[in-house]
């Protein structure tokens, strides 16, 4: 997958993991519960360095910007002007410092798969992502998700009698 062009794997920082970036949008996978009745907007994804570090790694090199002057500014139209001032605004903003990124979150367990959604994420100042453009691919029927919740472990279950007999008493 890292021959293809516009796909590479970003060490966030000193963190161990390594992400996969495509086209400049790093791609993220996260459970946040393993119970089908967690809220995904209460739950913290800044727990760590490298978590944190997945949404300030910063962008290879870009285009830089030439700087016009002053004498060569003023013989632009206005139009020219604000189209010259938007393109710096836009060079210096952070998106295009860091990678956009989108966090494909899901809840989970042994039993089943209970939700997950995709968006795109921005880390909030409490450590919760802030996601928008959300998108639900899937989410499992809640009849279901008590059902799974009521499920018995296999020690709760009666034990049953194998009826053996001791060797001697058995007569071989």
């Amino acid at each position: 997958m890292t021959g293809l062009e516009g796909v590479e794997f970003k060490r966030p920082g000193r963190g161990k993991p390594k992400v996969l970036v495509v086209n400049g949008t790093a791609l993220l996978t996260w459970r946040y519960s393993r119970l089908a009745t967690a809220g995904l907007k209460q739950q913290k994804y800044g727990t760590s360095d490298a978590r944190v570090g997945n949404f300030s790694m910063p962008v290879g090199p870009s285009q830089g910007m030439l700087d016009l002057g002053d004498g060569v500014r003023a013989s632009l139209t206005p139009e020219e002007t604000d189209f010259v001032d938007a393109l710096r605004e836009l060079d210096d903003s952070e998106s295009l410092k860091h990678h956009r990124v989108v966090v494909v979150a899901y809840a989970s367990n042994h039993n089943a798969l209970h939700n997950a959604i995709w968006a795109d994420a921005q880390l909030d100042e409490d450590g919760t992502l802030i996601l928008q453009n959300a998108q639900v691919l899937f989410d499992a029927d809640s009849a279901d998700a008590a059902a799974m919740a009521e499920l018995k472990g296999f020690d709760s279950q009666p034990r049953r009698a194998l009826n053996l007999m001791p060797k001697e008493a058995s007569g071989s």
